[in-house]
């Protein structure tokens, strides 16, 4: 989903600072580094995920979604993640920073605590949260 992906990045571009986004967000995948030169990278994607309520007047949409981060540095992707992690939980009873008011965000929550996912050949550290939202259409 365009719009959810869209709007997560804009969020936590405008609220954390770039010693925690300290590479640009991109959809889906990360960068690749090699032995000479390691690369920095975020990414977010969808996850699968079970369809929303049908309600006599609307429907709404379940989506759930995971962030990556990595870093030659370990601490650096740890301290990401989990920053990235707290300004995402309970989102729904802040400000979200959206591109537009195509949905209402009803709920987000990480579901899958930060956590270690891999070290690359690059001696990049990898690290995840996962993600679950759930959003109204034409909020």
């Amino acid at each position: 989903m365009k719009w959810l992906i869209e709007s997560v990045i804009k969020h936590l571009t405008v609220v954390l600072p770039s010693s925690t986004i300290y590479a640009p967000i991109k959809a889906n995948v990360l960068d690749v580094g090699t032995n000479n030169a390691p690369r920095k990278s975020i990414a977010i994607r969808i996850t699968p995920s079970a369809p929303g309520e049908q309600y006599f007047e609307g429907e709404t949409i379940r989506k759930q979604f995971q962030i990556l981060v990595k870093s030659p540095n370990g601490l650096e992707a740890m301290s990401s993640i989990d920053a990235i992690a707290d300004e995402l939980h309970n989102l729904h009873k802040r400000k979200f920073h959206s591109i537009d008011t195509s949905y209402e965000l009803i709920t987000m929550e990480k579901y899958v605590e930060p956590n270690w996912v891999d070290k690359t050949e690059a001696n990049e550290q990898i690290y995840t949260a996962l993600f679950t939202t759930e959003l109204e259409k034409g909020g």
